[in-house]
């Protein structure tokens, strides 16, 4: 049997980021020929079975093509595969999300499928956000839509109109808190929900300019910080940071550690001066938390008074 190697990245999204599949460079076969893919795929919370749907479709028509699937977890441990993969050789198809393809399309992993007569089968909306340099790298294959239910009859009794942007929203949400109403409310089941209700007031809809990307956006009273997994950072307020700009977070991320890594092994050096921002990290985490349990503004200060132990609990792990 014989094995085409094809290289490609398929890339599962959300509104911000949809599934889709890139070809990287390979070589032709016949339709008599049998062909076994190497499938690498990074799945979320409702991708699940989705191979099946894949495999089975594929055979019908395809039958000579055998898939071969490695489904991981796309948070934990797809981009760690990726960097395995990278050093002892690429599945043929790579099933992530649209931001892999700024990842791995910009190291020249990818094969260009610009030209390609099965573009003509895809909405001509879905390309540019898998286009780097005019090399079109993915395939949009599916994608999940994101919205909030609301009652219209709250709206109505209450006189109040639907917001069509952040201003709007808030001050939605100061009159149903002036009526005693709660503005918002979720089951949180999904560990997600924070983040992507977050998302619906934080994108292009309500953001005009705003980049359809993977962004964080704090506002305090004296300045709004804004990260980009793949691009600018910075703070504009009382007190800028010009910041810089993040290219490749994985790819460069990764290199940076083992090589400060190395160099600190090799000086003698055990500082470990990411101990510091991480708990701080960890403290500004802490404090969303306990500003929402109380439902109250809460500063800094405020927190760090409180002398809360925060314990691990390692229950039940043995060394």
């Amino acid at each position: 049997m014989r094995t085409k190697k094809l290289i490609a990245i398929c890339i599962s999204a959300f509104i911000l980021s949809a599934p889709l599949l890139v070809v990287c460079g390979g070589q032709s076969a016949s339709a008599a020929e049998n062909v076994t893919l190497r499938i690498l795929a990074g799945q979320s919370t409702t991708d699940a079975g989705t191979e099946k749907m894949i495999t089975d479709a594929l055979a019908k028509k395809y039958p000579h093509i055998t898939l071969e699937w490695e489904c991981v977890d796309w948070g934990r441990d797809f981009q760690p595969k990726m960097q395995i993969y990278i050093q002892s050789g690429l599945p043929d198809v790579m099933i992530g999300k649209a931001q892999d393809v700024a990842t791995y399309g910009s190291q020249g992993l990818l094969g260009d499928m610009k030209g390609k007569s099965y573009l003509n089968e895809v909405f001509d909306s879905a390309i540019p956000g898998v286009t780097i340099d005019g090399k079109v790298y993915g395939l949009i294959y599916n994608a999940l839509y994101q919205g909030v239910y609301y009652n219209r009859k709250l709206f109505s009794d209450n006189g109040v109109s639907i917001p069509t942007s952040q201003a709007e929203l808030a001050a939605v949400i100061a009159k149903f808190n002036e009526l005693g109403i709660q503005p918002f409310a979720t089951h949180f089941v999904d560990t997600w929900s924070i983040g992507n209700i977050t998302m619906q007031f934080a994108s292009v809809k309500v953001c005009p300019g705003i980049k359809n990307e993977i962004v964080t956006r704090a506002w305090g009273t004296e300045g709004m910080l804004y990260t980009d997994y793949f691009g600018d950072v910075y703070i504009h307020g009382d007190k800028p940071y010009e910041g810089g700009n993040c290219a490749n977070q994985y790819w460069d991320g990764t290199v940076t550690n083992v090589k400060e890594f190395y160099e600190a092994i090799a000086a003698g050096d055990f500082s470990n001066p990411t101990v510091d921002p991480s708990v701080r990290s960890n403290l500004t985490c802490v404090l969303g938390r306990d500003a929402v349990r109380q439902k109250k503004l809460l500063t800094w200060d405020e927190m760090m008074r409180t002398g809360e132990r925060l314990e691990m609990k390692l229950d039940g792990l043995k060394s």
